[in-house]
């Protein structure tokens, strides 16, 4: 027998997918950590100027 008839609606190999996605993934939760960072820095930052303010 040849190839199941379901294999003629995945057109691209399913090894580029699965690799494009895992890129995706990791870029996507690269720069949700780098905001996070940004986040955390600027959160952190901000009552120590007020601390220095009131000093």
């Amino acid at each position: 027998m040849g190839r199941p008839k379901s294999s003629r609606y995945c057109k691209q190999p399913l090894l580029n997918n699965l690799s494009a996605s895992i890129a995706l993934s990791f870029i996507a939760s690269g720069f949700f950590m780098v905001r996070g960072g940004l986040w955390l820095t600027n959160r952190k930052l901000a009552p120590d100027l007020s601390r220095n303010n009131e000093q």
